[in-house]
Parts: C-alpha cells; sequence; structure tokens
C-alpha cells in the first residue's frame, strides 16, 4: 500500500486507511469474541461436569438412603419380633407355672399310687425343662448391660496378637 501511495489521490489513501483500520478492528473483533466463546465453552464444559458429578453423588446418597432406611426397617421387624417373642414365652410359662403347681397338687392327693407318683415325677421333670427353655430364650432375647472394667493395655494387645499371629506368620510379618 505504502508502495502505491504516490499514485493515489488523498481521498482514496484515506480510504485505504480506513479498510485496513476497519479489517484490523474485525480482525481483533473477531479473535476476541473468539477467545470469549473458548472460556464460554470451558465454563460450560466445567459446569456440566459439576452437574454430572452432583447428579451421581446425588445418586449414591439416594441408595445409601434406600439402603439404612431398609436396614432401619429389618432392625424394626426384629424388634417387634423380639417383643412379641417375649410375650410369647411369659404367656407360655403362665400356664406352665399352672400346670406344675397342679401335678404337685396331685402328687400330694395320689402318694400312695406309685404309677402317678412316676407319671407326675417325669411331668414335673417335663415343666421344669420347659421353664428353663423359656428362661434360657428370655434372657437370650433380653438386651445385656456391657460389663465394665479394669483391663491392662499390654494384656489386651497380647490376646489380640495371640489371635491374629496365624494369619500374621502366613503373610510373613
Amino acid at each position: 500500500m505504502t508502495h502505491f501511495q504516490h499514485t493515489l489521490t488523498p481521498a482514496a489513501k484515506y480510504t485505504q486507511w480506513l479498510e485496513v483500520g476497519l479489517i484490523n478492528v474485525i480482525g481483533w473483533l473477531t479473535g476476541f469474541l473468539t477467545e470469549e466463546e473458548r472460556k464460554a465453552k470451558r465454563k460450560y464444559q466445567l459446569s456440566l461436569t459439576v452437574q454430572k458429578e452432583l447428579v451421581e453423588k446425588l445418586k449414591r446418597e439416594g441408595q445409601e438412603r434406600e439402603r439404612l432406611e431398609g436396614e432401619i426397617r429389618q432392625t424394626e421387624r426384629v424388634t417387634a419380633l423380639g417383643h412379641m417373642s417375649a410375650g410369647l414365652a411369659h404367656e407360655i410359662r403362665n400356664p406352665l407355672g399352672i400346670m406344675k403347681v397342679s401335678i404337685q397338687m396331685l402328687v400330694q392327693e395320689k402318694s400312695n399310687d406309685g404309677v402317678v407318683s412316676e407319671y407326675c415325677r417325669v411331668l414335673l421333670e417335663e415343666c421344669e425343662r420347659l421353664n428353663r427353655l423359656v428362661s434360657e430364650f428370655l434372657s437370650f432375647a433380653r438386651p445385656k448391660e456391657p460389663v465394665r472394667g479394669r483391663i491392662t493395655l499390654g494384656k489386651l494387645l497380647d490376646e489380640g496378637v495371640t489371635l491374629i499371629q496365624p494369619a500374621l506368620r502366613q503373610s510373613h510379618i
């Protein structure tokens, strides 16, 4: 353009410089807008990635909530079963006590009849066996209080190491 400057009129020169300026401005503007578009695209991709991670996290939390709710329902069922079993054991124990007393009274009235006494002895033994069974069931169903006491930490560690010693040897530890 500078080579042909001397042959152009001042208006043509002005027009040429204006065109060059406009081309530069349009080029700069295009570059600027392209860079802004790239930045917006990166932000969009980042927000899309974050959104996907959040959706996955929500899914995992929902699954965990469902699992915990299932465990709660199972615990409630087991608790209800425990209460029902304890009530049933008590209901068994009541007639069992009446039967035992009735058998004892029968033994006193028929003490001279050997056959009746023998049957009553067997019935009393079976009543006692059933009573023990119900007592064991109730003690199993009843939660135990933890036993608290002092223990030497070294002794506890020695017992723990003794329990896992075979696995340690197997792993060459």
